[in-house]
């Protein structure tokens, strides 16, 4: 039992926030936004939307770099 234990926490360890960043409010609000489209019976948008979000955040800095 405790080897299932360590292996759920190592998994769950990889998606923890680092301390002191934003990134567990950005996921917790892109989890939120998730489940109000499941809750409104939308729920591919509940895949394509936070997805879409995070490939924004991710393309921001090659987006504002100088030319």
């Amino acid at each position: 039992m405790s080897a299932i234990r360590a292996a759920t926490a190592g998994l769950l360890r990889a998606f923890l926030p680092e301390p002191g960043t934003t990134e567990g409010a950005v996921m917790l609000g892109l989890l939120l936004l998730a489940a109000g489209f499941v809750l409104a019976d939308l729920a591919p948008l509940a895949l394509i939307i936070p997805g879409a979000v995070l490939v924004g955040i991710g393309a921001l800095p090659v987006l504002r770099r100088p030319r």
